[in-house]
């Protein structure tokens, strides 16, 4: 999916971007998980 994404800034400024979700792997196993959250 993609799309546009848009947000207030601090001083009332209008600031807008482009964002991308991509698939990354179907599987709910624990190994799986544990994967993603340890690259963070």
């Amino acid at each position: 999916m993609h799309g546009m994404w848009l947000g207030f800034g601090r001083r009332f400024s209008v600031n807008a971007g482009e964002w991308t979700l991509t698939w990354q792997e179907g599987s709910t196993r624990k190994s799986a998980q544990r994967g993603y959250y340890e690259q963070i």
